[in-house]
């Protein structure tokens, strides 16, 4: 069986005016069970040796928490290790962002009360739809999907993966589960994908020059995409909502 493990990353400021809540992004990974155990193994292995009980990027990537005594060597050390347990995996590696500041500014707002209620779900539809174009097209299985668990969007998931599945209706699109990453290695996997991979758009904005070595070696894994929904991407997309709004969306969102 086929589980794509997700988290998210940023703050869940649906404006983008909070600190780092200007790039939203999802990511995690999809593999196979016997793929995952493998690398639960191997990064159990690298956690014991650091005597880490419980990896979160967040707090090792500033040094807080757990890791307020920790040298930024020690924390990069750390998180190359890990990286060492899937990036040569067979696991595909996905994360979509989404410009929160753009699409809170350029969306209409009854799309965004009625539709897409926040910004998190555009970046789920992306990054769900997307691995269903990672299977093989003899694949006739079901892909299951679990989210690090969040009470505040648990609601919203359901819903929207209810609506993800009518909207594809794509056979192979299974569940969605929640679990936390006390339970599940796979999610603190997908909380480093999903850290890395928006911190690294986040930083692409703000500055030119290349990433930190470890940012760098994950992005260049040959099986890792980062799928970003600029302000360009949102501007083509209102055109398109234009385009059809006689048809299928209110009118005020006509020209």
């Amino acid at each position: 069986m086929l589980i794509a493990f997700l988290d998210d990353s940023g703050s869940h400021d649906a404006r983008g005016q909070e600190q780092n809540s200007e790039i939203l992004g999802i990511g995690g990974a999809l593999a196979s069970t016997e793929v995952w155990d493998l690398i639960e193994s191997g990064w159990l292995n690298v956690l014991k040796r650091y005597q880490v009980p419980v990896f979160h990027m967040a707090e090792c990537d500033s040094l807080h928490g757990y890791y307020h005594q920790w040298t930024r060597p020690q924390a990069d050390s750390l998180i190359d290790e890990l990286l060492d347990c899937f990036c040569d995996s067979p696991a595909r590696l996905v994360c979509a962002t989404i410009s929160t500041r753009d699409y809170d500014e350029i969306l209409p707002q009854l799309f965004k009360e009625e539709v897409v209620k926040h910004p998190w779900h555009a970046a789920l539809y992306l990054c769900a739809g997307r691995i269903l174009t990672y299977l093989r097209p003899d694949y006739s299985g079901k892909v299951g999907f679990v989210f690090d668990r969040q009470e505040e969007f648990a609601s919203y998931a359901i819903a929207g993966f209810e609506h993800l599945q009518r909207e594809l209706n794509d056979p192979r699109l299974g569940s969605i589960s929640f679990d936390c990453r006390e339970n599940q290695v796979a999610l603190q996997v997908a909380d480093l994908v999903a850290s890395t991979a928006t911190r690294a758009v986040r930083l692409e904005q703000r500055r030119s020059g290349p990433p930190e070595q470890w940012m760098e070696r994950l992005l260049r894994t040959g099986r890792m995409e980062v799928f970003q929904v600029t302000r360009e991407t949102l501007v083509e997309f209102v055109a398109h909502l234009m385009c059809i709004g006689a048809e299928q969306y209110p009118p005020m969102w006509n020209p």
